[in-house]
């Protein structure tokens, strides 16, 4: 007979002081938590909002292709599920769950999980001034220059205000951008008139090259 005292191993508490998701140049937190074991899930919403905001309801924006994560140690990343590529549709969601192994011994710190994704379509758009004519009129917004990575062709939402172009009563029949952009929607729609105070914002929704641009904008109203 053994007459020893049998004493249970002290259960082993990972304390993650924060779960941080990196996707491109941006991180996500997802809050703290306790695990208890040393294998344990994560489950992360995965939401391709790109170009929410900036779309008219008729347009769909591209979807997002999740092409891999990965974690950082002391962690080890055992499964995922779904197991990518995943492509995720736009204004959709898919919910990724990560099956982890917890660090040995005692840790107290955070958890960085990276979603990589494909971005093979990516392009970059520095827009450096827009000017804006009619007829022998020109003006530069002021404060114009902008910069974005977009996916190939996609459209973005400009507001423009007119009031230093345009005077009131004037009718605008149509609207030309400078290459290599194309205009796929105008709100007001076209043609219209200034004849009132909002007249004078004009959102328009503008389709990008397929490749990547640097340089000025021009709008001509006539």
């Amino acid at each position: 007979m053994f007459n020893g005292i049998f004493r249970k191993k002290p259960v082993q508490t990972t304390e993650i002081t924060n779960v941080y998701i990196r996707l491109g140049g941006d991180v996500h937190s997802l809050g703290s938590r306790s695990v208890k074991h040393p294998v344990f899930s994560v489950e992360i919403p995965f939401h391709n909002r790109l170009g929410n905001g900036l779309l008219p309801d008729n347009i769909r924006g591209p979807p997002v292709g999740v092409s891999g994560i990965s974690v950082e140690r002391p962690f080890v990343l055992l499964s995922v599920s779904p197991k990518p590529p995943v492509n995720v549709d736009y204004m959709s969601k898919s919910v990724f769950s990560i099956k982890l192994r917890a660090p040995e011994g005692s840790y107290s710190g955070p958890l960085y999980i990276r979603f990589d994704t494909d971005t093979a379509s990516d392009i970059s758009i520095r827009i450096e001034s827009i000017t804006l004519r009619q007829m022998d009129k020109s003006y530069g917004l002021e404060e114009s220059a902008s910069a974005m990575v977009v996916r190939k062709a996609q459209v973005f939402r400009k507001d423009i205000q007119l009031y230093k172009i345009l005077s009131y009563g004037q009718k605008v029949n149509s609207i030309e951008v400078s290459d290599p952009f194309s205009i796929e929607e105008a709100k007001p729609a076209l043609p219209f008139t200034i004849d009132k105070k909002d007249s004078y914002v004009l959102e328009l929704y503008i389709r990008c090259p397929d490749f990547s641009y640097a340089g000025p904008m021009e709008l001509t109203f006539k």
